[in-house]
């Protein structure tokens, strides 16, 4: 049978010859275009070929083009290599015909021996393949590339240079470090000027990646010689440098290396950059051990990756995973990290699978899933043995963890022998070296040894002088347990709280009997809220700490336990006789600087607190109390069905805190609650034409004594307040609407039920509703519409509660709505805006994007109405105006960052903070007038401008931006807790504004110092209503609270 099909090509006319030729050598379909250049032939005549050769059992005919058939491949597996090369020449000159891409013609290039040609063309194809993730691709073009380069002799140094560095850059992806190391190294051999920083900067990378962090250090410090003259790129290298002196133990000068890239990127870098340094930032705080933060960064970083970037979107979240398993999230974790880990695979990003093991080793183990943990770390194990042998100590250590936490401790022992030797030598491996010995320790007592009190005492103080702040808590947990220190288990406790890590503070407590003070409060307050997957509840309900943790009473309020805390810690720090601006080198610095002295032992007890008051350790623990409160609070408490507020029992200390102080509500100051339509937190006040900016007319409430009344509604309140005259409107995430007398806090007389949790604010319009009402008046009347999460629109008589109608967006909703010009307007989480027409029966007007076009990303913002246009925006980056009557697109732009807060309009500019930038944009033409660089944080609260400064959010802060100048006024900054998600609004020289910390703040524009805070027990990220000596603002504790001054100050 082969040899008649041999025969038949054989016996076939020179361009059908050539055909099936092509055909059997192409690897693809050889679609029509390029088959017609194949030939002298037209496209009717190639047809008819084709039918023929199809007939003759030669080719297959696909909508794609030509295939061969089974016995034509075998036919011409024994093709010439002439005949083979000018069949390929022939694919290479028909596909670049048809205009095919570089990585389809190179190839064929390549094999037809045209090496001068292919050369620039596999190089294209190739560093175009790793830029867009695609190393599957990417290794075989760029191995051509190289290849077409030696033997077309090609003395293109910088060419060559490029191609191994992006051949790198993919073994890297693809977990072959070494072999990307080498690849850096000989493009450093090659290059010159950028490409030479290139890759040297690539260089120190993989040296990283194996663990040389001091072999990293020296290559940056030649990289930065080479880039003298590129702020930009010096910025990116201080970057990275200050990853490598992390790791080496030299805190301090990574802080300022830090420091210098931070300057340098704000004025020089480009988004990317800065993308770059912030994610080096939250390697940082994930090596130091600050668990909270670092999952704070990268998810940050996550939302500003899209699907697109599945290699680096897979990277980032398994970090992510990795931070979250060490702060109590652990079920978000595994479902994240197993998402990233099938992401990976899919592009066969390596880098990311092998941290996806390490992270179910390191966070099972943490829950007591030690079956789990060590199934990680045995699918590590084996790929550091066949590929990735510089990680070969990290399998070996978690196999060692979590054997011992089985009882497996001889095995345990070996393993950790194991890890000693494939650790590397000198300070590269300090850091490793280090973990490993404490957990030897700690195998070594578990089987029957003596536990040694000095050895873990100077390792203690090494960690946290070198802010290692992760390793020093594990290590200080099994001292309090072998040294039966109580006090020592105090403080550990209140460190591993303060850098997130709840489940190593469990263990840190559980050998005391401190569950009753304040930091067994906070550790079980802590505990309750951690949630592990629903396979690992046993073996978490067993580990340390947790039984005694659940066994604790709880309490609604641990803000007295925080305090308590901090007071330990600074009688801690003054008993050692140090400040938080002692400063000393750990000994890991003194040997790194060649310096021999040896300290005195001191006393044990004073041992024990100075490692606590070391610089490293005051850093982090010398913070508010404040910060203290955000981590320990949760917004899961208890609501009581009723509040119950009563003065003091006889004897009883009367309340010292404005939250613990319910005041008289001032029954003679005009205007408390009366007529509230222009504070930020309600639509209405930005969604009419006019100015928006944020600013209240009302006098707010500069002073606070007290909470006149809190409203409980027993689930989380995301809402707004809007007021109507005396009369608050609020949803709670109960499924309940609710009107509350602003004077009393109590119900107003109606209430209804939604389908599902009501977190969007409400809108009120006069609508046509064409009957007589209210004393005989006929026309319009005052109704009010809200949505649910489920995205059910209502809409309801404002004055009695009765019904109108209900719609049903379609997807979720959880932005405000804008009641306007006869319509509703409903942002929804399925990328479209739905209009509402407000009188019964609420039929649909429009929907833009209309449902045969591709939605926008979701939108979860409110939306505003300019000039007979509404003005939305969409968490993908897009701005949009959509006629309000007719539903047509009336502009649009796309500036490609995650928005999470709706502009604010003054002056016929839209005014818009998103994802660390600030832009100015005209509202109906949507035209881009300026962007500003100023943060690092997703936003998620509208701006406020007052003349020219903008008060905007940056992560946990909140900032006064000078719009001409693109700089802070005066510098200032102001730091809360936790991040913002709480639109701000002013009033009488004062800005309002809630915080994720549960706090209500009030800020002295003059000053920006705080001139008032209000505690509450959940985030604060509704917005607050501006009266006439009150602020109304809702809580996740479940409270609408009413707070303001005694007397209506």
């Amino acid at each position: 049978m082969t040899d008649a099909i041999a025969d038949a090509i054989a016996a076939l006319s020179g361009d059908e010859r050539r055909l099936v030729e092509a055909a059997a050598i192409a690897g693809r379909p050889v679609p029509l275009a390029a088959a017609v250049a194949l030939g002298s032939w037209d496209e009717a005549g190639l047809l008819d070929a084709g039918d023929r050769l199809s007939s003759a059992g030669l080719l297959t005919q696909t909508a794609g083009g030509f295939l061969p058939t089974e016995a034509v491949e075998q036919a011409t597996a024994d093709m010439g290599e002439m005949r083979r090369s000018a069949t390929a020449g022939a694919l290479a000159d028909a596909f670049a015909a048809t205009a095919a891409g570089p990585e389809i013609v190179g190839p064929y290039l390549a094999a037809a021996a045209r090496w001068e040609e292919a050369l620039p063309v596999l190089s294209e194809a190739g560093i175009a393949a790793v830029e867009h993730h695609h190393m599957a691709d990417a290794v075989p073009l760029l191995e051509h590339a190289l290849q077409a380069a030696e033997l077309a002799e090609s003395d293109d140094r910088q060419l060559k240079a490029r191609l191994h560095l992006a051949r790198a850059q993919a073994y890297r992806l693809m977990g072959r470090s070494t072999d990307a190391f080498a690849d850096a190294s000989e493009a450093a051999r090659h290059a010159e000027g950028d490409v030479l920083t290139d890759a040297l900067e690539w260089q120190s990378r993989l040296a990283d990646d194996q663990q040389h962090s001091q072999d990293a250090d020296g290559y940056l410090a030649a990289a930065q010689l080479t880039a003298a003259g590129d702020p930009a790129r010096l910025g990116k290298l201080h970057s990275l440098r200050a990853r490598t002196l992390g790791r080496i133990g030299f805190p301090v000068e990574a802080e300022i290396s830090h420091e210098k890239a931070d300057a340098l990127l704000a004025e020089h870098g480009t988004a990317e950059d800065r993308f770059r340094a912030k994610y080096d930032e939250a390697w940082v705080a994930f090596d130091q051990g600050r668990s909270g933060d670092a999952a704070d960064r990268f998810s940050a970083l996550a939302e500003q990756l899209g699907d697109h970037e599945a290699a680096e979107l897979a990277d980032v979240e398994v970090w992510l995973a990795r931070a979250l398993f060490a702060s109590g999230k652990a079920a978000e974790a595994e479902e994240i990290r197993q998402r990233a880990m099938a992401r990976a695979e899919e592009v066969s990003a390596f880098g990311p699978i092998f941290l996806g093991h390490m992270a179910l080793a390191e966070g099972a183990g943490l829950y007591g899933a030690w079956e789990r943990s060590l199934e990680g770390a045995d699918a590590m194990l084996d790929v550091t043995l066949s590929t990735l042998p510089a990680w070969e100590n990290a399998a070996r250590y978690l196999r060692a963890r979590a054997l011992n936490g089985l009882g497996h401790h001889d095995e345990a022992r070996e393993e950790v022998a194991a890890a000693l030797r494939a650790t590397p030598d000198g300070i590269n491996g300090w850091r490793w070296r280090n973990r490993i010995k404490a957990l030897g320790w700690r195998i070594d007592a578990a089987a029957g040894g003596k536990w040694d009190d000095l050895a873990p005492a100077d390792l203690t103080e090494e960690l946290l002088a070198a802010r290692f702040y992760g390793q020093a808590i594990e290590l200080l947990a099994d001292r309090v347990k072998h040294e039966k220190d109580p006090e020592l288990g105090r403080s550990a406790a209140a460190l591993a709280l303060r850098v997130g890590q709840p489940a190593e503070a469990a263990r840190a407590l559980a050998p005391t009997k401190l569950w009753t003070e304040p930091e067994g409060v906070a550790v079980a307050h802590a505990v309750r809220n951690i949630t592990v997957p629903d396979d690992w509840s046993d073996q978490w309900a067993a580990a340390p700490g947790v039984a005694q943790a659940r066994q604790t009473p709880e309490v609604d309020d641990v803000t007295d336990a925080a305090v308590a805390i901090q007071a330990d810690l600074d009688a801690a720090f003054a008993q050692a006789g140090l400040d938080i601006d002692d400063r000393r080198l750990s000994p890991a610095q003194r040997r790194a600087a060649g310096l021999r002295i040896k300290e005195p032992r001191q006393p044990r007890r004073r041992r024990r607190l100075a490692t606590l008051a070391s610089t490293a350790a005051v850093a982090v623990l010398a913070a508010t109390v404040g910060a203290i409160v955000a981590i320990v609070l949760q917004p899961d408490f208890e609501i009581p069905e009723t509040l119950e507020t009563r003065p003091p029992a006889e004897g009883q200390p009367a309340p010292t805190t404005p939250e613990e102080t319910q005041l008289d509500i001032p029954a003679d100051v005009a205007g408390f609650g009366a007529g509230q339509w222009g504070f930020h937190g309600s639509l209405d006040n930005r969604g009419f034409n006019g100015t928006r900016d944020g600013i209240s007319d009302r006098a707010g409430s500069p002073n606070l004594d007290g909470f006149f009344w809190k409203f409980p509604t027993n689930e989380p309140i995301d809402a707004s307040p809007a007021i109507r005259g005396t009369t608050a409107y609020i949803g709670s995430g109960n499924r309940t609407f609710y009107t509350i007398d602003t004077e009393s806090g109590t119900t107003a007389g109606w209430t209804a039920d939604a389908d599902s949790a009501i977190v969007s604010s409400p809108s009120f319009s006069f609508a046509p509703l064409g009957e007589s009402v209210e004393d005989g008046g006929g026309g319009n009347e005052n109704v009010l519409f809200f949505a649910s999460e489920n995205g059910t629109v209502y809409g309801y008589r404002t004055r009695t509660g009765a019904p109108l109608w209900e719609q049903q967006a379609g997807g979720g909703v959880v932005a405000p709505l804008l009641a306007f010009d006869g319509k509703v307007f409903v942002p929804s989480t399925d990328g479209r805006m739905y209009a509402f027409e407000q009188a019964p029966p609420g039929n649909l007007a429009w929907v833009w994007p209309p449902v045969e076009e591709d939605p926008l990303g979701p939108l979860s913002t409110a939306p505003l109405y300019q000039d007979g246009t509404v003005i939305f925006v969409s968490e993908d980056g897009t701005y949009a105006g959509v006629d309000a009557d007719t539903g047509e697109r009336v502009c649009s732009n796309s500036i490609d960052v995650f928005i999470g807060a709706a502009p604010t309009i003054v002056d016929n500019v839209a005014y818009l903070a998103a994802s660390g930038f600030f832009y100015e944009i005209r509202p109906t033409t949507c035209q881009l007038i300026n962007s500003q660089f100023y943060g690092e944080f997703p936003v998620f609260a509208s701006p406020v401008i007052i003349g020219d400064i903008a008060y905007i959010t940056d992560g946990p802060s909140m900032l006064p931006f000078e719009i001409e100048t693109g700089l802070f006024q005066n510098n200032k900054r102001f730091r809360t807790g936790a991040t913002i998600r709480s639109s701000p609004a002013a009033a009488d020289g004062v800005l309002y504004f809630g915080s994720d910390d549960g706090k209500m703040y009030a800020v002295d524009l003059e000053t920006f110092e705080e001139r008032w805070s209000f505690q509450t027990g959940g985030e604060v990220r509704s917005s607050p209503a501006i009266g006439d000596g009150v602020i109304y603002f809702g809580s996740r504790d479940g409270f609408l609270y009413a707070v303001g001054g005694a007397g209506g100050r």
